[in-house]
């Protein structure tokens, strides 16, 4: 978070650069002001809202709303249903052939390390 400034101290730079024509880019450079911008928003306060608009303003959290989602049915026909357990089934069938056919290429991928290494 940046520094917070006295209120008599951005009184005394607003009119610097209102009554003394001072430049914005001046006056936050000469006071080591970090953002000329924040010069220019106390200014604009200054001249809306008078020596309140240089109180210091709460932060407000900001909330944010989240898109709601739109519900869809999964799947509300049951030949769909079945059709999708039929899948799963098939494909579960599958992952294990192609695990036990796997094997073996691992056992021996083992007795090769398990033989290097004791060499």
């Amino acid at each position: 978070m940046g520094k917070h400034y006295s209120i008599e101290f951005k009184h005394h730079i607003v009119k610097l650069v209102l009554e003394e024509h001072w430049g914005i880019r001046e006056a936050a450079q000469h006071f080591h002001i970090a953002a000329h911008s924040s010069v220019v928003v106390r200014l604009q306060r200054f001249e809306k809202y008078g020596i309140n608009g240089l109180h210091r303003q709460p932060a407000t959290a900001r909330k944010v709303k989240m898109p709601k989602r739109k519900e869809t049915p999964l799947c509300d026909n049951p030949q769909n249903i079945k059709a999708l357990l039929k899948r799963i089934e098939y494909l579960e069938a599958e992952n294990a052939i192609l695990k036990k056919f796997k094997e073996p290429d691992e056992q021996k991928a083992r007795q090769k390390k398990g033989t290097s290494s004791t060499r």
